[in-house]
């Protein structure tokens, strides 16, 4: 299933320096988390700016979120914005 549909624009700032960012609005149960991160790489892919979680990398044990926080950057870092 494709994120791409899902995004939606949004302006940030004023006047002449506004940026165009497009945002991911998703809420719902805990994923598992090669699902979690199939859904960044989409969204990156799909010409998204940055990603936010919550509870899909906080509730968990501190180590693994900083594991789960680690893949994320690494994403995150193939799709300079």
């Amino acid at each position: 299933m494709s994120i791409r549909p899902s995004l939606d624009q949004i302006g940030v700032g004023a006047g002449k320096k506004a940026r165009l960012h497009r945002i991911l609005h998703q809420n719902g149960l805990r994923n598992g988390d090669e699902a979690m991160l199939e859904k960044a790489r989409q969204s990156m892919e799909a010409g998204a700016t940055g990603l936010i979680f919550g509870r899909n990398v906080f509730q968990r044990g501190h180590d693994e979120s900083l594991r789960l926080v680690a893949q994320l950057k690494e994403i995150l870092a193939k799709y300079p914005s």
